[in-house]
């Protein structure tokens, strides 16, 4: 039992709602662009956008598992491993609820109560960002004949489970955050933070 447990039955709400009465209300700008196309111009850091080249002396690398697709062709190497993780939503069977997150430690799985159904979310394996996604597919499926047994639904919401992917440092699993080596101010030259996990 975990009495004080908090948890969001619409994470993907309450990001909208901070980058519309947060980020766009203190002046921030969203633009569409590769990151991919980061590279250096005229003494400044570039990326390609729609709406055309955006300029700035520093840059923030913050993609997760996808930062080493910009940083290694930028010759700056950074630890990172791959976690993936899956989850699925479910109707309620008959007038069945849920009214605050599970978690079954023993079998590794959490149900949570969610604005799509109820969320059966499985533990994380470690792989690839590329690897193939049908292998994991097995693991949600056997947690769900598991949860079963302690709550009740119907049938899941979605056709298959949600794949996603979390990066995170091969040494001891915590953000990288500084100055990218070989990217120092000095000199006229730009600085670039790295940001992973």
């Amino acid at each position: 039992m975990w009495p004080d447990v908090a948890s969001l039955s619409n994470p993907l709400a309450v990001t909208r709602r901070l980058r519309q009465r947060a980020f766009q209300a203190l002046g921030g700008i969203l633009l569409n662009g590769d990151a991919r196309s980061l590279h250096r111009a005229d003494g400044h850091w570039r990326v390609d956008a729609d709406e055309g080249h955006v300029d700035s002396e520093n840059v923030v690398v913050a993609l997760g598992p996808w930062s080493t697709d910009v940083l290694e062709p930028l010759g700056i190497k950074v630890p990172l491993g791959i976690k993936r993780g899956y989850h699925r939503h479910y109707h309620a069977k008959g007038n069945a609820a849920l009214s605050r997150p599970i978690i079954d430690t023993e079998y590794g799985y959490a149900l949570t109560p969610m604005e799509q159904g109820i969320r059966l979310t499985t533990g994380a394996e470690f792989a690839g960002a590329r690897r193939r996604t049908d292998a994991g597919a097995v693991r949600p499926a056997a947690a769900a004949t598991r949860a079963r047994a302690v709550s009740a639904w119907a049938r899941p919401n979605e056709p298959k489970p949600w794949l996603g992917r979390r990066a995170e440092t091969c040494r001891n699993s915590l953000p990288v955050l500084g100055r990218a080596p070989g990217a120092r101010r000095g000199c006229g030259s730009p600085s670039a933070t790295a940001t992973g996990g």
